[in-house]
């Protein structure tokens, strides 16, 4: 349980000046403070003031903000008016100082609300209104990893809701409120509760997913004057899935699962894989936990694992060069011929409310068109680490790279890169700093033919005082 100091915890401050900075930090299907939300109840008001640099303007920020919890539900705003100081290459258009880009839409609006929920991730009844950071469904191969903010000046609101029973459950998604992108979810069963809930043979899990882009971009065409126009089309995927847990002791579980999965306009593929869970007691109440899971998958040429994933936003307008994707999927663009192979893993270390640091790895065979046609593979890597020290000083750091045998490792301007690095210090129980580096997509509609995404560094500082009751 985070340690109070005065009236404020401490992690819980160190959290909030980190939410000041509006940064996406996550990685593989975990979340360092999910673990503490239970025991963070309370209220606070406060505000903050920063510095940031975003893409070639320099801004200055004042911030108004809240956080109120009534177990088991809880709500945050947060009010951001910003002023640009510094703009480099003077096309940021403004009002009494402050960028259009900032309130020129309804979603702009929406996002003054943070987060809204009610229960807590594994309870029988789990609802969200917010971002969606590093958001899984099921066990990730249609919907995972999936960012709803990389996109810079186009904020997000999403809803997720999870229900679970003894017998049968699921997970509901919405990707956006203003307006909708993805919808979809998972519903499970489990058949054997009907008969015996005590029964071994109950640990049998089977589901089916369903998710959808109903604004789904066909093809994007830029006219005269630089402004683009869609083609529209209602894309969509179908999973069916099963998995078993075959070990649950103490210190270890085991669930070997299988996914099948079928894009509507696309291909198929198949997952099978094997998650684990490792607990081990280090005295005085604290566990070391590991969890790992690895995976094996085979595709057709018109199929990508994990279709909805953190670069999905962007990818969907431009996957292909200036080609949407739903247009790749359907077209010969990913070649032809046999079933392509490819595999997964990922490992996170963490101790509740001290430190966690994991990352992924995956390989997925392709076929490179622009080599002739030979069958290569193509790398992606997920790391991270967050770490609590003396309750005061809060590390966060995370690195997502797709495609990473092209290019730089960490040429986070010209690939499929997203970066975020904060550094949150609690003065006392009222005030702290912070620092951080990220980065985040720009729409640029005279980029290239039809318009590109384009990546932007971030970096700032900050102050935030507040008070807890």
């Amino acid at each position: 349980m985070a340690r109070i100091v005065g009236r404020i915890p401490v992690r819980r401050l160190c959290l909030i000046c980190i939410l000041f900075a509006v940064i996406p930090l996550g990685a593989v299907d975990f979340d360092f403070d999910r673990a503490l939300e239970r025991f963070d109840e309370g209220k606070f008001i406060g505000g903050g003031i920063d510095y940031v640099h975003e893409g070639d303007d320099e801004l200055f920020s004042v911030t108004v903000a809240g956080e109120f919890r009534w177990e088991p539900a809880g709500f945050g705003f947060n009010v951001p008016l910003r002023w640009l100081v510094y703009d480099k290459n003077k096309d940021t258009d403004t009002v009494i100082g402050m960028p259009v880009y900032d309130w020129d839409d309804v979603r702009d609006w929406v996002r003054l609300i943070t987060y809204a929920q009610y229960g807590h991730p594994g309870d029988e009844v789990y609802l969200y209104f917010g971002e969606h950071e590093n958001r899984y469904i099921g066990h990730g191969t249609l919907l995972g990893g999936y960012f709803n903010n990389i996109r810079l000046a186009h904020p997000c609101r999403g809803i997720y809701a999870q229900f679970a029973t003894d017998w049968a459950g699921g997970e509901l998604l919405l990707s956006d409120v203003a307006p909708p992108g993805i919808i979809g979810g998972r519903a499970y069963l489990k058949p054997l509760s009907f008969f015996d809930k005590e029964s071994y043979a109950n640990n049998l899990e089977l589901g089916v997913s369903w998710f959808s882009d109903v604004f789904m971009p066909e093809e994007i065409i830029r006219d005269a004057a630089g402004k683009r126009h869609f083609d529209r089309v209602f894309d969509s995927a179908l999973g069916v899935d099963a998995s078993f847990r075959f070990l649950a002791f103490d210190g270890w579980q085991f669930t070997p699962y299988f996914d099948w999965n079928l894009l509507r306009f696309g291909g198929n593929g198949i997952h099978g894989g094997i998650a684990q869970v490792f607990d081990i007691p280090l005295g005085d109440g604290d566990d070391l936990r590991i969890e790992t899971k690895i995976e094996g998958r085979a595709f057709e040429r018109d199929y990508t694992p994990q279709y909805f994933g953190t670069f999905y936003d962007i990818e969907k307008d431009y996957y292909f060069g200036d080609t949407t994707k739903y247009r790749t999927h359907t077209t010969s663009l990913l070649g032809s011929g046999p079933w392509y192979m490819g595999w997964y893993g990922d490992i996170v270390v963490h101790m509740v409310g001290l430190f966690a640091v994991g990352g992924s790895v995956e390989w997925n065979e392709y076929l490179d068109t622009d080599a002739g046609g030979v069958r290569t593979g193509r790398f992606g890597v997920n790391l991270f680490g967050d770490l609590l020290l003396f309750d005061r000083l809060r590390l966060s750091v995370f690195f997502t790279r797709a495609d990473a045998g092209r290019g730089s490792f960490f040429d986070i301007t010209r690939t499929r890169s997203l970066i975020a690095a904060t550094a949150a210090y609690s003065i006392n129980q009222y005030m702290a700093v912070s620092v951080r580096f990220a980065n985040g997509y720009r729409l640029v509609p005279t980029a290239g033919l039809n318009g590109d995404y384009r990546s932007e560094l971030q970096f700032g500082v900050g102050f935030t005082a507040g008070y807890g009751f």
